[in-house]
């Protein structure tokens, strides 16, 4: 606060010389008054500068040596006292962040000792590469088709219980293989691109450590476990999971023809949200279904396209096309590398606003349609908790993706969201009361 207090006495000397003394003084009195309203710890400290200042001024306009050097001492005993609090408090704040810092780096060792990376890594070198195929070292994909699949059941569950643990279990299982079988899939269309990308030259079929025969026969494994989990379940899941393998297998080719292939996952991976409530209802709802896939479509979008900004520039050229690019890359590279330095600065940074501008957008709306779903439902206050405080931190300057590091961060970021609009999602039906 000494910075407030010296611009206050350097705003009243100069206005001792150029205005009247009682004018002066008052302007003074009002300035260190207001600033001291910054900060309720100042207002003692202000009101005893007040009276050193009314004392200096109360018989001449200007001070003698000797109060000037009073005012000085006190000045400087503040300061001391000043700089020995914000010592105090300095070390107080160093250490909780060191703390901080330290249950940090314990956690992130805790989930590398037991991660599936780990386990993975310790594989035989004989079956390594068909784990690396189905991506068993990075279980975020599992997660993020598995978490529309909970939402359903959960909101499927009879007020006032809490979901099927039958159901969970089983659609995590079959989130696992379909997920193991996506990836095969989409290895299979692009193992010829995927030597170009610095991100996957490393994958099974791109480096040659599987052959296609290899892939197809772990698929084949894959899609058939996956079959029995399908026919376990009711008729009406039978037909969609059915209709959902078209999508599966052209997804990939629709990196290759349009900027939204982003849309064509998210029409596929969210298929599990109709799954998951039909399966426990035994019907569909449309009223809370359709708002609740749609917000998951959005969601899909969101994080996917973060996902392939990793990889804008390796896909720009050999012509892999997404949504990151559809904002990114507006210009031709030859046309934006012939601009002058400062023209292409600023196209560059036009494209990241409207790329941050736009997964804002679709965050936001992903967590209103979510919100529509929960409440036709009936939820309670819980299942609401997570979106509203998520909405409310949504802004453009929230979606930095400037760097590669960041966007996985943020696309890791999506699964913990997802988890914990679940955690509301089974809290919102169990607290909530049946109507009538």
């Amino acid at each position: 606060m000494l910075h407030i207090q010296t611009l206050a006495w350097g705003m009243n000397i100069l206005l001792r010389r150029t205005l009247p003394r009682k004018i002066s003084n008052c302007y003074y009195e009002r300035t260190v008054l207001s600033l001291s309203r910054c900060n309720a710890d100042f207002s003692t400290d202000a009101t005893r500068f007040l009276s050193i200042s009314r004392t200096m001024t109360s018989s001449t306009p200007f001070c003698s040596h000797r109060q000037r050097t009073f005012a000085m001492d006190q000045l400087h005993v503040r300061k001391l006292s000043l700089s020995a609090v914000n010592s105090g408090v300095s070390d107080k704040l160093g250490k909780m962040y060191m703390k901080r810092d330290i249950l940090k780096m314990k956690r992130a060792a805790f989930y590398k000792k037991f991660s599936a990376a780990r386990f993975v890594k310790a594989a035989p070198d004989s079956v390594k590469p068909y784990l690396e195929l189905t991506r068993v070292d990075k279980p975020i994909g599992t997660w993020l088709l598995y978490l529309p699949c909970a939402f359903g059941i959960s909101l499927a569950a009879p007020v006032g219980t809490l979901p099927s643990l039958y159901y969970l279990g089983l659609f995590g299982v079959g989130a696992f293989f379909m997920r193991g079988a996506g990836c095969i899939i989409n290895d299979l269309w692009d193992k010829d691109l995927d030597k170009h990308v610095e991100r996957t030259r490393s994958r099974p079929l791109a480096s040659g450590k599987l052959k296609p025969r290899n892939a197809i026969a772990l698929l084949a494994a894959h899609l058939s476990i996956s079959l029995g989990i399908l026919l376990s379940l009711n008729n009406t899941c039978i037909v969609i999971g059915v209709a959902s393998m078209l999508p599966v297998i052209l997804y990939p080719l629709a990196k290759r023809v349009t900027y939204f292939p982003q849309a064509a996952l998210g029409l596929t991976f969210n298929v599990g949200a109709i799954m998951g409530y039909a399966a426990v209802a035994g019907q569909i709802n449309w009223s809370i279904v359709m708002p609740l896939y749609i917000g998951c479509f959005l969601w899909t979008m969101y994080y996917d396209t973060i996902y392939a900004v990793q990889d804008a520039g390796d896909d720009l050229k050999v012509g892999i096309k997404s949504t990151a690019l559809l904002f990114l890359a507006s210009k031709d590279t030859e046309e934006l590398m012939r601009l002058p330095i400062r023209e292409r600065l600023t196209e560059m940074n036009e494209s990241m606003a409207k790329l941050q501008s736009s997964l804002a957008v679709c965050y936001g709306a992903t967590m209103m349609s979510w919100m529509a779903a929960f409440m036709c439902a009936g939820c309670a206050f819980p299942a609401f908790f997570v979106p509203i405080t998520h909405m409310l931190k949504c802004t453009k300057a929230d979606q930095n993706v400037s760097h590669p590091e960041l966007c996985w961060e943020k696309f890791v970021e999506s699964r913990n969201t997802g988890l914990m609009v679940l955690a509301g999602i089974i809290a919102g039906v169990y607290l909530s009361y049946p109507v009538g």
